[in-house]
């Protein structure tokens, strides 16, 4: 794959003439065969549009957006040999779901308007509607079984008033079609314009390619900042390495004292997104008071601790739901929650390592407490649920008896560290010796996203303490996870078993005043290695923070 080819504004040339429609081809294999049936004379592609990198030599998805002077309908994730097109005849559009999947859609009201959108199953009946008004969008997140569906929009939209963009998307990919009749015929084509010399940008971030070709911009996570507490230290660390963080991870247990939820949804949630990163929610059902049950997640799963989430999760919905308190509206905001991590070791009560329980009452545990997000009309458009392994078994069961499906989970992830010799029972390792295994198991059992929730290296070797091992061996991790289609890679920068600190710990091959009386030691490969070429941060002008591509981790 030497010939990364993007599909470009400048390339989009009508034609005239009276017949309508629109065929897609590309410039070499044929690959794109796609027509798209629209108004001629005023077809034009939006300001919105932007297109993932297209290898000519294999399949990719195309974020597609055209404009019509009726309407704007949008797909993303639409696959090179799936019809998609608009009708002008009864307004539904066509939704086939090869597999079970997560179906987004958003509508874009271009006026003052009402407009509602329905998703039908195939015998007509409607699943769930979303009414949006006076400009705002309106967004529908479903997790569906295999099967057809439609979107209807309301009211009719030939007329003048209701114009409006709509936008679906399917996790993992599924087909999109649009109920029409009568042929579609050549009108124009959009041709691709070959930039493997210089890599554009894609969604406002700067794409990076690897020797093989693939373009890969793995989201730039932390651990720090005292769960949200002391956001000056996030502050000077971004600032030093130039760029802000995507994700900001913390960790929060199951106290039954009202102080700690309202200390984290009134203020360690918001200081986290006031500084413009997305909250990596580590909730850990760890009970306050007495010790944690070993059979904690046998009692979660059988309904025990329902009031404790059923609160727990409204709070975090009205967190999410922005300054206006409204879910669905445009002020939202996003968290990923990494839910009973680290579940295959033997530290945690969640383990069936401990109290003689099995897998299966984790995974009960994970789908009783998902359903009742889910029946809280929490969707993956703000809400991501990362599943996350440690990069070895321990306890005598495996990281694939623990999962509960791809259903259940929008991220795998694993937590690994290069312990060196800090520990009487570790060794120096590679990332390779670090995560290959547990990498290659989850990318057996999954089709979702995969990232490393928690990362670090010690400085201590066989020859003694060394910043020059460190170092290199962030440089090696940080082009891992790049090669290895790591989607997301966050650092825990705090010197705890050992010095895996990057960034203020006690040991640096560099210092960072961001004033007279304050000073991080740093790492030069750290920052180095998080170049903005190579790791995405987030985008301070969304207003979610990042794109949908990026918080799904659909990265091509």
């Amino acid at each position: 794959m030497n010939n990364i080819k993007q599909l470009t504004k400048d390339y989009f040339k009508p034609q005239s003439g009276t017949e309508r429609g629109l065929n897609i081809t590309p410039s070499s294999q044929g690959l794109l065969s796609d027509e798209l049936k629209t108004n001629p004379n005023s077809l034009k592609l939006s300001n919105r549009s932007s297109f993932n990198n297209i290898d000519s030599t294999i399949s990719r998805d195309a974020k597609i957006t055209l404009n019509s002077n009726r309407s704007t309908v949008g797909y993303k994730n639409v696959t090179y040999n799936d019809l998609v097109s608009k009708t002008n005849i009864n307004n539904y559009y066509s939704v086939k779901l090869d597999n079970n999947s997560n179906l987004n859609v958003s509508l874009h009201p271009k006026k003052a308007t009402s407009l509602e959108v329905k998703v039908l199953d195939s015998k007509g009946q409607p699943i769930q509607s979303s009414i949006s008004t006076k400009a705002k969008p309106g967004e529908i997140s479903l997790n569906l079984p295999q099967g057809n569906y439609y979107i209807k929009v309301s009211p009719e939209i030939a007329r003048s008033t209701t114009k409006y963009e709509l936008n679906l998307s399917t996790i993992p990919t599924s087909t999109l079609t649009s109920k029409t009749s009568g042929a579609l015929s050549e009108l124009g084509s959009i041709a691709y314009k070959d930039s493997s010399s210089s890599i554009p940008k894609v969604d406002n971030y700067q794409s990076t390619t690897t020797t093989d070709g693939v373009i890969k911009d793995p989201l730039l996570g932390v651990y720090y900042g005292n769960q949200g507490w002391n956001m000056g230290q996030v502050q000077a660390m971004e600032t030093w390495q130039g760029k802000k963080n995507a994700v900001l991870n913390m960790f929060t247990d199951w106290g039954s004292d009202s102080t700690t939820m309202n200390n984290l949804f009134n203020t360690q949630l918001p200081n986290i997104w006031n500084n413009k990163n997305i909250p990596m929610i580590s909730w850990e059902p760890l009970t306050s008071g007495s010790s944690t049950p070993d059979n904690i997640e046998v009692l979660i799963a059988n309904g025990q601790f329902d009031t404790y989430i059923n609160n727990w999760a409204d709070r975090l919905k009205t967190f999410l739901s922005g300054s206006d308190g409204v879910y669905n509206t445009a002020d939202d905001r996003r968290a990923y929650l990494r839910f009973a991590h680290e579940m295959n070791g033997d530290w945690y009560a969640w383990s069936a390592a401990k109290g003689g329980n099995s897998p299966t009452d984790y995974v009960n545990m994970w789908k009783h407490t998902k359903d009742i997000f889910d029946a809280k009309g929490m969707d993956a458009s703000r809400l991501q649920w990362v599943w996350t392994a440690n990069n070895t078994d321990a306890g005598g069961f495996t990281a694939e008896q623990y999962y509960p499906g791809d259903a259940y989970v929008n991220w795998v992830a694993i937590d690994g560290y290069n312990w060196g010799t800090s520990q009487s029972w570790s060794s120096w390792q590679t990332p390779g010796e670090v995560f290959d295994n547990m990498l290659g198991r989850l990318k057996a059992i999954s089709t979702r996203p995969v990232g490393i929730t928690e990362v670090g290296s010690s400085t201590k070797t066989s020859s003694g303490t060394s910043l020059t091992a460190k170092s290199q061996w962030m440089t090696d991790m940080f082009n891992y996870a790049v090669n290895k289609d790591i989607k997301m890679v966050t650092w825990f920068n705090q010197d705890k078993e050992t010095d895996w600190a990057a960034f203020g710990g006690a040991n640096g091959d560099g210092t960072y005043k961001p004033n007279r009386r304050t000073t991080y030691k740093t790492y030069a490969a750290y920052k180095t290695g998080i170049t903005p070429a190579s790791y995405s941060g987030s985008d301070v002008n969304n207003p979610r923070l990042l794109t949908d591509t990026f918080f799904y981790g659909l990265m091509a």
